[in-house]
């Protein structure tokens, strides 16, 4: 019996490979997303075991930039000063989260699954829903799913990783928006 249908894996690789921001491919879109400063994920990287990794192409492997995405698919015509102001005098001092459980998204493109930390924020929440109605952007996700990506490992091998964990919370006033040619712009709110 199959636990999901073809077309959900489909949807699931699909996603996954939006929130890769375009690692196998040039982007289309603009992204905005939260720097993480993670005391432990040193400590979590190295728990993977380097022969797990996923490492046949460019920018795979271990995340060592950890970050949410608010969200994927900016259009061209995106001000992005327009963006941070609106972030700016939106968001407070800081944006809240906390995560929990490692999980992953298995067998991305029959190539590796995606080890993440779930995520859970209402300020993200308000965020995204934020610039969803401040701008032009391009999903095929009407619902917004937050996590961290920890890495990405041979497809199989992603299981042993996964694991329930009690929340902890964390704090960012650090955000950086990524054009379609990945030009970065960085700021605090």
């Amino acid at each position: 019996m199959k636990l999901i249908s073809e077309n959900f894996r489909k949807r699931l690789q699909s996603l996954a490979g939006i929130m890769n921001e375009g690692k196998n491919h040039k982007n289309e879109y603009g992204c905005l997303m939260v720097k993480i400063n993670f005391d432990g994920w040193k400590d979590i990287l190295d728990s993977i075991d380097k022969d797990d990794l996923y490492t046949e192409e460019e920018g795979f492997g271990l995340e060592k930039d950890p970050h949410v995405t608010i969200l994927f698919g900016f259009h061209d015509n995106t001000d992005v000063d327009k963006v941070k102001e609106l972030i700016k005098e939106n968001a407070g001092d800081k944006i809240k989260l906390s995560i929990h459980n490692i999980t992953l998204f298995e067998a991305v493109e029959d190539k590796y699954d995606v080890l993440k930390f779930d995520v859970k924020s209402n300020d993200l929440q308000k965020l995204n829903k934020l610039v969803r109605e401040n701008f032009d952007y391009t999903s095929d996700f009407p619902d917004y799913h937050p996590h961290i990506t920890v890495a990405y490992v041979k497809v199989g091998k992603g299981k042993k990783y996964t694991n329930k964990m009690p929340e902890i919370e964390i704090s960012s006033d650090k955000l950086f928006y990524s054009t379609k040619d990945e030009k970065k712009t960085y700021f605090t709110l």
